[in-house]
């Protein structure tokens, strides 16, 4: 570009030679570098070699006496897919002005305009360069001059993208990408002088790289650098539902958005001011960090909550309430098929024989004795009753920065319908396993086992004392989160819709390793997950593996007298030949769904609660082995009573 005033490259797209030749030449006397293509085979072509910035293309590119040939209207949007940064001038001799209408205003998923400029070839030459010189100067805002390479290392920055790609084409791949992010670079930062840039801790799940950018003393910038379709997708679940809701809240941020040949770039910016010397931290490095005090780190919490409120807030939301299958959602979302699950255990040479399949855990790395969660997952189905919003959809802590001590929520790609509990159970599990908290196998399970032993979400059971200071830490975090959203986000079900996503949450965590020792990562996933499949059983939640689905109501289905039989009622119950008979205090309806579902809470919760569910150290008096046989002898006592219909 001459003097920064004429344009690097443009594209002309014509069957005409005779006409389009002449505009190329009087284009290139103009100070402008022009090509021409005579199809739209050949433009796909050389934009998919070559970095263009316009392309003035003609209506008809086949026959310019077929009326119905709009190959040039067709070609602009798969033009556009091969690069994002092109924009376009129609050329035709067939003006016609509700096609110039449409065009203008027509809109790709992260441009306002489809089309720059709509020029009749009847206008001359005159009036291309006038048009051209427009669009330069209005829409193409790259600051060619920019030095971003001279303040970031694309190639470092970008490595981590091609960890899945052939060596041999790595270096060539390499270079695509570091080409597509400074130009998407230079234009985010094109009317911003001596950019500063820092490559965040937090990054993307998905292998996107995310970056703190600072020019001059305005606002921070979060820029997200991912592959064009993730980027995409995002953007648009970011203007469907997070600026209508909370894009505008100064604590959230705006954004803008741009794709390139390869990658796409969104840019999320503060509108309060953010100190241009402060650090930014994820949530997780910020309760890491020593200096964090345990008052800060509740505050963190509760303010985190407090940020993402409008999408559950109980007095404004559209509320979509009822009985979920919170099993077909969770295994979707976090891609938990039980046999790719399994195999992700299997692939690490764990201690245990058979991991998918022994009922019981134990051992020194798992700290004691736990239900072994895969085949309980494997077999289970959890129907509950629950309320469903908007979430964030993947609010690890990764995707929680904290300048200042005030939560900014970042990374919208998995936005969207979801049940209330996603997000928090999301960040809770991450809290716990982003990081390799110091402990044993022994304090990680006591740590575990008195977090869900909690009667609510809103209880606060005792700290065990075996915890170190770090740990103590994490644990009034947990509660603290668990706290605030039992008081704002109100969870229909309460601790067992809760504990429901946070086991499927936990064993996603599987998928992420610690660089220096995954398998204690792995037992302490097993271990956690196990207690809480515990719990699951215990409150009733769902034992497919006996033959029945329980479907819980926090409200309630039917009004029945109290019906509380003691631990010891139950396995004397259970050791008769007609057990139900024994506790009943008369007989209850069952009804035919998929398998035999039990409509009397009370009853599954009581007998599920004394023979299998979690209960204090010293207080079961059978073990895991055991529970599974007295379990059976439920099932075919109930079948007994209400055979099926």
């Amino acid at each position: 570009m001459a003097n920064g005033s004429r344009l690097a490259r443009l594209l002309l797209v014509d069957n005409n030679p005779k006409y389009i030749d002449p505009v190329r030449d009087r284009l290139i006397d103009e100070g402008w570098a022009a090509e021409v293509a005579y199809s739209p085979e050949e433009a796909l072509a050389r934009v998919r070699e070559e970095r263009y910035n316009l392309c003035i293309l003609d209506k008809r590119l086949h026959d310019d006496h077929d009326l119905t040939d709009l190959s040039g209207l067709k070609l602009i949007p798969a033009l556009w897919r091969a690069d994002g940064l092109l924009h376009f001038v129609l050329l035709t001799g067939y003006p016609e002005l509700k096609e110039a209408i449409e065009l203008m205003q027509g809109t790709f998923p992260t441009r306002e305009r489809c089309c720059n400029a709509y020029v009749p070839k009847d206008d001359g030459i005159e009036a291309l360069i006038r048009e051209i010189e427009t669009v330069e100067r209005q829409a193409l805002t790259l600051d060619w001059d920019l030095p971003i390479q001279d303040v970031l290392d694309l190639e470092e920055v970008l490595e981590p993208l091609l960890r899945e790609t052939e060596p041999a084409a790595r270096e060539r791949r390499l270079k695509e990408l570091s080409r597509d992010a400074e130009l998407l670079l230079r234009w985010i930062f094109y009317d911003r002088r001596s950019p500063r840039f820092e490559l965040l801790d937090a990054q993307g799940r998905s292998g996107a790289r995310i970056l703190h950018a600072q020019a001059g003393n305005g606002p921070g910038w979060v820029v997200k650098l991912a592959t064009r379709l993730a980027v995409e997708e995002e953007w648009d679940n970011f203007k469907s539902y997070v600026e209508p809701v909370i894009g505008q809240r100064p604590e959230v941020g705006k954004g803008m958005c741009q794709v390139g040949s390869h990658l796409g770039a969104i840019a999320y910016s503060r509108v309060a001011q953010i100190d241009p010397e402060a650090r930014l931290h994820d949530l997780r490095s910020f309760l890491v960090a020593p200096e964090t005090t345990l008052e800060a780190a509740r505050e963190a919490l509760r303010k985190v909550v407090l940020s993402a409120r409008p999408w559950f807030d109980p007095r404004g939301r559209e509320r979509a309430t009822g009985l979920h299958d919170l099993t077909a959602f969770y295994t979707a979302h976090f891609q938990l098929a039980s046999a790719e699950l399994a195999q992700r255990f299997h692939s690490l040479s764990l201690a245990i024989e058979e991991v998918a399949e022994t009922p019981v855990l134990a051992g020194e790395k798992i700290g004691g004795e736990v239900m072994n969660p895969l085949p309980f997952l494997a077999r289970g189905r959890f129907v509950i009753e629950s309320d469903w919003n908007v979430c964030h959809g993947d609010l690890n802590a990764s995707n929680v920065l904290m300048p200042s001590e005030v939560p900014w929520l970042i990374d919208f790609a998995s936005t969207g319908p979801g049940p209330t509990c996603l997000d928090w159970v999301t960040l809770e599990a991450s809290l716990k396993f982003d990081h390799p908290w110091p402990a044993a196998p022994d304090v990680w399970f006591q740590f575990e086992e008195a977090l869900v032993l909690q009667e609510t979400l809103e209880t606060r059971p005792l700290q065990p004392a075996s915890l170190t200071p770090e740990l103590a830490r994490l644990f009034e975090a947990v509660l603290t989160l668990r706290t605030e959203v039992a008081q704002l986000v109100q969870p229909r079900s309460g601790l067992l819709e809760y504990l429901v996503g946070l086991l499927y949450a936990t064993l996603q965590q599987v998928r992420f390793f610690w660089r220096k020792d995954r398998n204690t990562k792995a037992y302490r996933v097993l271990t956690s997950a196990g207690l809480i499949a515990e719990r699951l059983a215990g409150m009733g939640a769902s034992r497919h593996d006996l033959g029945f689905i329980y479907s819980w109501r926090s409200s309630g289905l039917l009004d029945l007298a109290p019906f509380a039989p003691t631990h010891d009622q139950v396995l004397k119950a259970l050791s008769q030949d007609r057990p139900l008979e024994m506790l009943l205090p008369e007989p209850v309806p069952a009804v035919r769904l998929e398998v035999l579902r039990i409509a009397h809470e009370k009853l599954v919760h009581s007998m599920l609660s004394e023979t299998l569910g979690r209960r204090p150290p010293g207080e079961r008096k059978v073990d895991l082995d055991q529970c599974f046989d007295l379990l059976k002898r439920v099932k075919d006592a109930i079948t007994s009573l209400w055979p099926p219909s």
